[in-house]
């Protein structure tokens, strides 16, 4: 998840008072000369669980108009969730065909500052940012491409939803329908779809997973 900060100082300084293991050394600033990019400064890290986070802090030319309202908040929410991909074109196929979300934007990441904040040696990295097409200030879903290094491991098989490693991401979407999931061929984890407590927020849902083994759960039919 990406955080977006106010302050990407104060923020860094915040979060070195509580449990967390660094994968940035310190807060990097995306280059100039990356046009979709630049100037923005990430810093990322894992949570007490080995999760990977992000803070990220956005340039006025660069920032969503929802992270421009005034306010003292250090921490203003997530703008995004970030998933490393084997290959751009099939997760297009699948998010943006299958799923409806559309391109918002993209950039080619590589150098000293992404390796930085990645920790990786020669990082390169081919990033494809996601949006609801309806909804452009909504949180989205970055793709990442790893063209250097390429010894990109796949997510074991044998991983269950109560295991820690386990993340997904929740989609709100119009309606749910098993056929159309079977046309696709999409992978459904859950048997059928499932109606869900009063409790929840949605009423139904189903989880799935695309072809790079990510887990997904759709919902759909919101309470209020």
């Amino acid at each position: 998840m990406a955080i977006v900060v106010s302050d990407m100082e104060l923020a860094h300084r915040h979060l070195q008072l509580f449990d967390m293991e660094p994968i940035s050394p310190v807060p990097q600033t995306i280059p100039a000369d990356n046009p979709a990019a630049g100037g923005v400064q990430a810093f990322r890290f894992r949570d007490v669980d080995g999760h990977s986070l992000e803070l990220i802090w956005f340039p006025a030319d660069k920032r969503k108009p929802k992270w421009q309202a005034p306010g003292e908040r250090l921490f203003l929410g997530i703008d995004h969730s970030e998933i490393a991909i084997s290959q751009t074109e099939k997760s297009l196929a699948f998010y943006q065909d299958i799923l409806g979300l559309s391109v918002a934007s993209g950039s080619n990441n590589t150098g000293t500052v992404q390796a930085t904040l990645d920790n990786l040696p020669a990082a390169d990295v081919k990033i494809t940012s996601l949006q609801p097409s309806d909804q452009p200030t909504s949180m989205g879903i970055e793709l990442l491409e790893y063209l250097q290094p390429q010894d990109s491991r796949p997510r074991p098989q044998i991983w269950q939803m109560k295991d820690l490693p386990h993340r997904h991401l929740v989609l709100d979407v119009d309606s749910l329908n098993l056929h159309g999931l079977n046309h696709h061929k999409i992978t459904i984890v859950s048997p059928g779809i499932v109606q869900l407590p009063d409790a929840y927020r949605y009423s139904r849902g189903v989880l799935i997973k695309d072809h790079d083994v990510h887990s997904l759960l759709l919902v759909a039919a919101p309470l209020f």
